[in-house]
């Protein structure tokens, strides 16, 4: 008994077409796969409570575009540092200095060179920043005589919180006291999310879903 196999038609074109179909696919499942990468690193970023303004430095791209068959997906943030830091879990100290000047809701958003606010970059309708030590507990910078209007705002615009407890204001004899800055020596972040497990999950997802488009087709 024999048996005869032969391809019918243009073996070239066969291939050809094969290969524009694997290209298809793989760029397709790469972009769908990037992307909800992408997605689920901004979630964690937010989940941790640290805003959408950080979540949105996550960036992502897809290339190169004139080879499907040699494309990639590639994930990544505009503030690494910022981001590694909060996924490994830091010790961030002083530099330069014997303290970290942390702002509280009384103090400006903003400093005179429009970046957050800083002890040097303090507005000068504020007034000078004065030094307050406090036996076992980290000393403060107040802002002396400044004006609280009727809507709880003092001068310079900045809203006071003293729900919080961090932003604390008194009245003293010419005006108003408030608390500016407390400062720490150091500030030690835990560790809020692990976007490396997030992307080999992403890449075990990419090549299942690979597979499965190539097998059903």
């Amino acid at each position: 008994m024999r048996i005869r196999a032969a391809i019918s038609g243009d073996l070239r074109e066969i291939m050809k077409a094969e290969l524009i179909a694997v290209g298809y696919f793989a760029r397709l499942t790469v972009a769908e796969s990037t992307e909800l990468v992408k997605q689920d690193w901004r979630r964690d970023v937010r989940g941790a409570g640290l805003g959408n303004r950080l979540a949105n430095t996550i960036r992502s791209k897809v290339y190169p575009n004139d080879s499907p068959l040699r494309t990639a997906g590639l994930v990544w943030t505009k503030a690494p540092k910022i981001i590694d830091a909060h996924e490994r879990g830091a010790t961030i100290r002083a530099h330069g200095g014997k303290y970290l000047a942390i702002p509280t809701d009384a103090a400006p958003k903003k400093g005179t060179d429009g970046k957050r606010v800083t002890p040097r970059t303090m507005p000068s309708s504020f007034g000078e920043l004065r030094f307050v030590p406090r036996r076992g507990k980290p000393p403060l910078l107040v802002a002396d005589n400044v004006r609280v209007t009727g809507a709880g705002r003092i001068k310079g615009g900045t809203q006071v919180s003293t729900s919080k407890g961090r932003a604390r204001v008194r009245q003293s004899r010419s005006g108003v006291a408030a608390v500016m800055f407390i400062l720490v020596p150091q500030v030690k972040l835990k560790k809020k999310f692990d976007l490396k497990a997030i992307a080999a999950k992403g890449d075990s997802g990419m090549y299942q879903k690979l597979s499965s488009r190539l097998g059903a087709g």
